[in-house]
């Protein structure tokens, strides 16, 4: 209740995904959280809720089914036949508090690894079988994809096989995708211990990886949320401390998601791009667009993460525009990356010519993002 208080006093219109434990906590465990999040105060549980001062119910958007438990790790691996029955009875319980909760069951821990033959079937066998068993009881699917590491390429087609899936199993697509981890796979380099690369997960290079994650997804229609990993810990971070003072700062990524949620608009809109390098199922993959609509007009974010070559980009639009602000999330080299009281990566204003139009252009240069906002004219 302290960690939901604080979140509430920062953004008070907050809603919550909360990962069941599986296991550790019983059935019981699970339907009194339920209990002291949602009850009123005539329950014994969401009275003490009300007691430590949070009044009102606490919304949760998805109750999400475990963490990775297929992964064995701290002894906690779950058999598939196990999984599937902990989430059917977790489902009834919470259901009996709450018959609104949403819930998400995980798919196969990093499908991608050579752990994916361990079922007969292959890593698409534990979600194929999750949906046959619980699909009228699920709103998501979860998966937890990395990426550079991998190339958008390669994880892409593990989203498209899910959601064939989902339509096969079930006969519909009510059932999306939640990426309830994502963010960029720090290299490990020969000779060096892995924590030598970490700083990249929210350097320059991780801030363009994620961008062109965010780019990808955001125009896909079959994923509903995405959740950053993490705010601080391991390699990954949207706020660090120094390692002298301990004094927090903030990252990369922390910019890079002010970029997204001041700079994008609510209503992500449908674009066509060509060009070099700009085939989502190719490798070589460096130019990404995100279009969306925002009160005053539109919003387009470009993303190249060509080392050397500036993209000249020409924007066609179906309406007249006006070019209203452009600005630049970029640093000096892709290595890149904040430090308490140096802030490498910045995201600024800059010149552009105020033309009206329905065609544009924009020079977008090399280990860069640009956000340009357009008025209706």
């Amino acid at each position: 209740l302290e960690w939901v208080d604080s979140v509430q006093r920062t953004a008070p219109t907050a809603d919550f995904v909360w990962v069941l434990n599986l296991y550790q906590d019983s059935i019981e465990d699970h339907a009194d959280l339920a209990r002291l999040f949602r009850a009123d105060a005539s329950d014994p549980w969401g009275a003490q809720r009300v007691a430590f001062g949070i009044d009102a119910p606490v919304d949760i958007a998805i109750w999400e089914l475990g963490n990775e438990l297929d992964w064995d790790i701290h002894r906690s691996h779950f058999p598939l036949e196990t999984y599937v029955e902990t989430c059917r009875a977790t489902i009834a319980a919470i259901r009996a508090v709450d018959p609104t909760a949403k819930f998400s069951a995980h798919a196969m821990t990093a499908p991608w690894s050579p752990r994916a033959l361990q079922l007969p079937g292959g890593w698409a066998e534990w979600h194929q079988t999750v949906l046959r068993e619980l699909g009228d009881d699920l709103d998501y699917i979860a998966l937890h994809p990395y990426y550079h590491g991998l190339s958008m390429a390669e994880v892409e087609p593990y989203l498209d096989q899910i959601t064939h899936d989902i339509r096969k199993i079930t006969g519909e697509d009510r059932i999306k995708l939640h990426i309830s981890e994502h963010a960029m796979w720090p290299p490990r380099l020969a000779g060096q211990p892995w924590s030598a690369t970490w700083h990249q997960t929210h350097g320059l290079v991780g801030c363009l990886a994620t961008s062109e994650f965010f780019n990808r997804i955001y125009t896909r229609g079959d994923v509903a949320a995405a959740n950053y990993h993490c705010f601080n810990g391991g390699p990954w971070a949207v706020i660090r401390r120094d390692e002298a003072t301990g004094h927090p700062y903030r990252t990369g990524i922390y910019t890079l998601m002010q970029l997204y949620t001041e700079g994008v608009g609510s209503q992500v809109l449908p674009h066509q791009i060509s060009g070099a390098q700009t085939d989502p199922a190719a490798p070589d993959l460096s130019l990404t667009a995100l279009t969306s609509r925002h009160p005053d007009g539109l919003a387009v974010v470009l993303t190249n993460r060509h080392p050397d070559l500036s993209r000249e980009v020409q924007m066609q639009f179906s309406e007249t525009y006006t070019l209203a602000a452009m600005s630049e999330l970029t640093a000096p080299t892709l290595d890149s990356h904040n430090q308490l009281n140096d802030d490498a990566i910045s995201w600024h204003e800059i010149a552009h010519e105020a033309r009206t139009g329905s065609t544009h252009t924009a020079l977008v240069r090399p280990n860069s993002i640009a956000l340009l906002q357009f008025e209706t004219n």
